[in-house]
């Protein structure tokens, strides 16, 4: 490829004036030229190859490998060729957003993936973990036989196999251990702790990482011999472990360090209150436990930080047992405190540690009612609607907006929750998100005041349930004066939600 370049100005300049290098004559005949007999029409020619090659931009590499086998046939069916051109659309980025749908019905239809999307898709799961659990069932035997072709796309591949344990660099040792702590949790520990002396602490802060698949109390004794190794990695890693076991003897230590730190204070008339003093120094107690002596992240001063390590990693749960009172009356306790930054951030850490269902509603409902409080910097919400399930989240919401009654008029912390893509919402949420919208466009509003609508709607096309579409599309104030402003981004939406009505419908013909 590299003397086409020269050989096209030495056939344009004439072989009269220059000549062919034996090299050039080489080139010539391996493309199928006769090096004495090149005219116009094989210049013409030259280029075009030339051309194709700069476009590619590479040469192909040879083959030198042993050929693979041959793959193995399909039991499972592809969807029709209406339903590949959707996928089609999907990929090229029109509806993109309609991916997971269009693979969660494949799976649902007891389909495979067609054969021209399998690369495509293998190579965005390579970045997107959540993606790879989708495909990982409707891959097909096309799809698996790939997955040995390509070393980028062998995230699939780990099977609990003794002699990758036994023989195996880290990367196999670390993925047996992966599994066999999801299928037989102690017996993976067992297999950690009999080897746990002789690895590498490079090895060991990774084979870690591997415990948090069916973390349990039987982890804690091996997890408690950790927090003394001389590695401060491996004395962190386990510490976090220890954390997330609530009944764990570290948190208990944690608990009765904080209930130190606090005083309680009873008013006359049976009002509960709390004050906090911290020591001057933090003990090798609390160190060995996890809390880092000059947390670099900390914006509240030494002290704000060591307070704010040890509510983090504190059940929530311990609040309701110190004050007797429910978690909306202690987080209103917590906004008047002097530390009321440093207590809030904990607990919301704590929190989605522990999974605490009552702590999330409670968190989520207190941040939508008291958004002006200046306690939120740096606090991803997101984070805690991550740890709802479809039931659980359209419950959430749809008391909130019941509540609040006025989606159009901006609110940060609704809009959030508004524009979380995750779960499909249910018809009577559905309805009434859009009913407020068509009400609000009868009116004789400011077209900017509903602004922000404008992305909640784009991302309601792909959150409403197709099975409601024909309710959806009745009501439009097409007479109204604010109409023609919103035409445009309405269209969109209708025709998404059309989309995906076809798409789904389709997935489960013949």
């Amino acid at each position: 490829m590299n003397n086409l370049e020269s050989l096209i100005k030495t056939v344009l300049v004439g072989t009269s004036k220059t000549s062919f290098q034996p090299s050039d004559k080489e080139e010539l005949e391996l493309l199928g030229f006769n090096p004495e007999q090149m005219n116009f029409t094989n210049l013409l020619e030259l280029a075009a190859i030339y051309n194709k090659r700069k476009q590619a931009g590479m040469l192909l590499s040879t083959f030198d490998k042993q050929l693979p086998a041959v793959c193995p046939t399909d039991l499972l069916s592809p969807p029709n060729e209406k339903s590949i051109g959707h996928l089609r659309f999907i990929l090229a980025g029109r509806f993109r957003k309609a991916l997971n749908e269009y693979l969660y019905h494949i799976q649902k239809s007891a389909k495979r993936l067609p054969d021209e999307s399998l690369p495509i898709l293998l190579n965005i799961g390579v970045g997107d973990k959540k993606l790879r659990a989708i495909l990982s069932p409707i891959l097909g035997e096309k799809g698996k036989w790939l997955l040995q072709q390509n070393e980028d796309w062998n995230y699939f591949e780990v099977t609990a196999n003794q002699d990758s344990w036994d023989y195996g660099n880290l990367k196999e040792r670390t993925s047996y251990l992966d599994v066999k702590r999801q299928e037989t949790p102690l017996e993976a520990l067992e297999e950690l702790t009999a080897v746990w002396s002789k690895e590498s602490a490079q090895a060991k802060i990774t084979f870690l990482s591997s415990l948090q698949h069916g973390l349990s109390k039987e982890d804690e004794p091996f997890l408690e011999k950790c927090l003394d190794d001389k590695r401060k990695e491996i004395r962190t890693k386990s510490a976090a472990l220890l954390n997330q076991i609530a009944d764990s003897e570290l948190n208990q230590r944690l608990q009765e360090q904080l209930k130190q730190f606090i005083t309680i204070k009873k008013g006359l008339l049976g009002g509960v209150n709390f004050e906090i003093t911290l020591p001057d120094q933090l003990s090798e107690g609390l160190q060995r436990d996890g809390i880092v002596l000059n947390l670099k992240e900390n914006v509240g001063g030494t002290k704000s930080g060591w307070l704010g390590q040890i509510i983090s990693k504190t059940p929530p749960k311990f609040w309701r047992e110190l004050l007797d009172k429910d978690p909306i009356k202690i987080l209103q306790l917590v906004a008047n405190s002097e530390w009321a930054e440093t207590l809030t951030a904990g607990i919301f850490k704590a929190t989605i540690l522990h999974k605490d269902k009552d702590w999330i509603y409670a968190l989520l409902n207190f941040w939508v009612d008291n958004r002006h409080l200046d306690l939120w910097k740096g606090i991803d919400f997101h984070r805690i609607t991550s740890l709802l399930d479809r039931e659980e989240f359209n419950r959430l919401l749809s008391s909130l907006i019941a509540r609040h009654k006025n989606i159009m008029k901006e609110d940060p912390q609704i809009s959030t929750l508004l524009l979380d893509h995750r779960f499909e919402w249910e018809s009577k949420l559905s309805l009434a998100i859009i009913r407020q919208f068509q009400d609000w466009l009868k009116t004789d509003a400011i077209y900017s005041a509903g602004y922000h609508f404008r992305h909640i709607l784009d991302n309601a096309a792909y959150r409403i349930p197709t099975s409601c579409s024909e309710q959806i599309n009745k009501n439009w104030p097409e007479g109204s004066s604010l109409w023609k402003r919103w035409e445009r981004d309405i269209d969109k939406f209708q025709s998404v939600l059309a989309f995906r009505k076809t798409m789904i419908k389709e997935i489960y013909q013949p």
